[in-house]
């Protein structure tokens, strides 16, 4: 899957990104070892402000990597995404993608799979779910002053999305806003019911590759009969990608209403706007 988005990205992992999140450049070498910027960022605390794009590359040990994303021009505490990609894939290219769609907005965490002619793949949920879990605790730590406590929006892409609906399922107290984009059409009661019991609320379902209402019609039957709020999305026909950020901005801020952290997102308050 090829992304233009990943440009930026590239440009900020090849050296010359703006590593601050306050104007008065406090911030992190994006390494897993380096002291957390707290002690230089609370003065700052609750803003944010960061007028540049900027990235970092975590280093999780045993091989693990992800990318993580900083809020974009943000003032007080911001939620978290952890975006995973696809098979034959990159965690730029989904970095690029839901930085778009999310308008910047998140701090936005996207785990890198195994390796394999310069793109990733995912051999299993559980490596997902080992790499997620050190991110989060990485990324909380390193800047507690400035990410909202509460839920993981959780979302997947081709594959991605099927380790992605796994996962949600059995810790849905942890990830109770899922979207499942281009892949997890055959997701039923295995997904849907332990992920309503153990706290699911919402689940965005989308495609850009044709047919997506009939494709998504049994996963959405099922969702739907678990009592959990979902929608099913078609981004319009532009292949097996995220290259039209513009149509999920909506459908993404529908996922997130009702949870205040994310109230400033600009689609957010587009949607609340609506009579």
């Amino acid at each position: 899957m090829r992304r233009q988005l990943a440009v930026g990205i590239l440009a900020v992992l090849c050296g010359c990104r703006n590593q601050s999140l306050h104007s008065a450049e406090a911030g992190t070498q994006g390494n897993a070892s380096t002291p957390a910027p707290s002690a230089a960022l609370a003065s700052a605390a609750p803003k944010v402000r960061q007028t540049k794009f900027a990235a970092e590359r975590l280093s999780l040990g045993q091989g693990d990597e992800a990318i993580l994303e900083l809020p974009f021009d943000a003032v007080g505490r911001r939620p978290i995404l952890v975006a995973v990609h696809g098979a034959g894939d990159r965690p730029d290219w989904a970095c690029g993608g839901w930085r778009a769609i999310a308008e910047g907005y998140p701090f936005i965490i996207c785990p890198q799979g195994s390796p394999g002619g310069g793109v990733y793949w995912w051999r299993s949920w559980k490596d997902l779910e080992r790499i997620v879990d050190r991110s989060l605790a990485i990324v909380k730590e390193r800047y507690a002053d400035f990410v909202a406590d509460g839920p993981i929006v959780l979302v997947g892409f081709s594959m991605g999305a099927s380790n992605v609906a796994v996962l949600a399922s059995k810790r849905s107290s942890d990830f109770p806003f899922v979207a499942l984009v281009e892949g997890a059409y055959d997701t039923g009661g295995a997904f849907a019911n332990p992920f309503a019991k153990s706290g699911g609320k919402r689940v965005l379902l989308s495609c850009s590759t044709g047919n997506c209402e009939g494709r998504f019609a049994s996963a959405r039957a099922s969702i739907a009969r678990a009592h959990i709020d979902v929608r099913v999305s078609d981004s319009g026909r532009h292949g097996h990608n995220l290259d039209k950020p513009e149509a999920m901005r909506e459908p993404f801020a529908w996922l997130v209403r009702d949870d205040s952290r994310w109230a400033g997102l600009p689609a957010a308050k587009k949607l609340e706007a609506q009579p």
